[in-house]
């Protein structure tokens, strides 16, 4: 069975880089010597990947894999001119912070909530990925955290700058949410100065928020508890269903700051 999953996984994997084009040869040990240019090259194994294969049998599982190979080997070092275009944040549970696949990854991140905290990335769009940053990254880029944290929420803002904030009338009340072409940001979004702004002038202030999920988000008044109630279930269930969930912790968001205010449930 390991074999027949080991072999299969292989042939995916040598297609893959056929169709990119990336020279390879495979070592007397089963690992592969890949080589992307003169200053990139990499020794891969794909045993990590075949147990995820059993647990996944995807394809895409090894294409995602090989994206990967090639962001760590070819983007692996960006200067800051580089970085500073590509930052950006995410909201993360700090139950998958604690794992500790992500403290060997050793990805840098800020606490919110006793539920979330709020991770570093740069986008890879070259390979459709995405590489985490790192304290490492400080000293080779010559810049400290507040200086990136900084960089990495002005390009969020241009992002929240494009979103559309829509509204749902519910019996003469009405809440919102975000419409973004990334789906992948849409919770992440309400983390920026420019939604706070545009939240304010466009809707209310101050506001309560449910981010379930990191591709669903509730926008309801702070004042108006009956009204998060009255819709809660929708959040409860994408929370329970969602592929990537987040919390179902009520946040206030105020001129104070962020405020856990309760909790969805069950």
């Amino acid at each position: 069975m390991r074999f027949g999953a080991h072999k299969k996984v292989a042939a995916l994997f040598e297609a893959e880089l056929q169709r990119l084009g990336i020279f390879y040869s495979k070592n007397a040990d089963g690992s592969y010597h890949l080589v992307f240019n003169e200053s990139a090259k990499a020794t891969i194994l794909l045993d990590d990947l075949v147990h995820e294969w059993k647990r996944n049998p995807d394809p895409e599982l090894v294409a995602s894999f090989v994206r990967n190979v090639i962001g760590g080997a070819t983007l692996s070092r960006l200067t800051w001119e580089d970085a500073q275009k590509r930052l950006r944040f995410t909201l993360k549970p700090k139950s998958v912070l604690d794992d500790p696949h992500w403290k060997e990854l050793g990805p840098f991140g800020i606490s919110l909530t006793p539920e979330l905290g709020l991770l570093y990335y740069c986008e890879l769009p070259e390979i459709e990925s995405r590489r985490w940053v790192t304290p490492d990254d400080f000293e080779s880029w010559q810049v400290g955290a507040e200086e990136m944290a900084m960089k990495a929420s002005a390009n969020m803002g241009e992002l929240m700058s494009e979103a559309k904030i829509e509204f749902v009338p519910i019996a003469g009340r009405r809440f919102a949410y975000l419409s973004v072409e990334d789906w992948t940001l849409k919770a992440s979004l309400c983390m920026t100065s420019v939604f706070r702004k545009r939240i304010r002038e466009e809707f209310t202030w101050p506001i309560r928020v449910v981010v379930p999920a990191i591709d669903y988000i509730l926008i309801v008044p702070a004042e108006d508890e009956g009204l998060l109630t009255r819709i809660a279930q929708g959040a409860v269930n994408e929370y329970h269903d969602a592929d990537y969930p987040l919390s179902l912790e009520i946040l206030e968001l105020s001129d104070k700051g962020i405020a856990v205010v309760g909790k969805l449930g069950p």
